[in-house]
Formats: C-alpha cells, sequence, structure tokens
C-alpha cells in the first residue's frame, strides 16, 4: 500500500486570472445604476402609492415600510456613489449632479445614461 492512498485525489483548482481594474470599475458602477434603479422605483412607490394611502384612506403603515425601504436604499446609494467618487476620481459635479438626482422622482433613471456612459470610459 503506498503513501498516495491515504492522500485525498482531488482535483487541483485552476487559478483565477486578476481582476482588471476595467473590470472592477464596470461592475462597481453596474452596482451602482442597478441600486440607483431600485432606490428609484422605491421612491416613486413611496409618492405614488404610500403616501396617497396614507392621506387618502388612512393607511400609514403603506409609508413605514415603503419609506424604510426607500431610506435604506437612498443611503446605501449614497454610500456607494461616495466610494466611487473616491476610486474613480469623479469630479465634485458630477457626484451633486448624481445626488440631486436621487431627489428628484425619475432622476436616478435619467443618471443611468451617465453611469452606463462612466463605465464604458
Amino acid at each position: 500500500i503506498s503513501n498516495q492512498s491515504n492522500e485525498k485525489i482531488g482535483r487541483v483548482p485552476l487559478p483565477r486570472p486578476p481582476i482588471s481594474k476595467t473590470d472592477e470599475c464596470q461592475t462597481m458602477i453596474k452596482i451602482l445604476r442597478i441600486l440607483g434603479n431600485v432606490e428609484g422605483v422605491s421612491y416613486l412607490l413611496l409618492l405614488g402609492v404610500a403616501m396617497p394611502l396614507k392621506y387618502f384612506y388612512d393607511t400609514p403603515e403603506a409609508v413605514r415600510v415603503t419609506g424604510m425601504a426607500h431610506g435604506l436604499l437612498f443611503v446605501a446609494y449614497c454610500l456607494l456613489l461616495a466610494l466611487c467618487m473616491r476610486k474613480f476620481k469623479w469630479s465634485f459635479g458630477f457626484g451633486v449632479y448624481l445626488f440631486v438626482a436621487t431627489l428628484i422622482p425619475f432622476g436616478t433613471f435619467v443618471t443611468d445614461r451617465k453611469l452606463k456612459e462612466k463605465s464604458s470610459d
């Protein structure tokens, strides 16, 4: 009996290719775009569904749930935006543009195109 029979025989994992800066950039911006779109939808739900339910049908629970979800998404978007600004050295003006767009209904959907251009640069 050889020593090999006592050893586990398995596949040797192949080394992963290093992640390039371009891939990392595209991934981070893609996450920002997705988060912006989800945040935008939550904002529209808050304004278009939850608020009318609260004031016309006396159902404040809708605002509590939708508002909490929107608040968490908004904070996550702002944090990721700050990280992207720092990592990719985006201008302060561009960051303000993206931030202000989150305050306007449908704003994040408009800025999605600009972010898509940034990821392809």
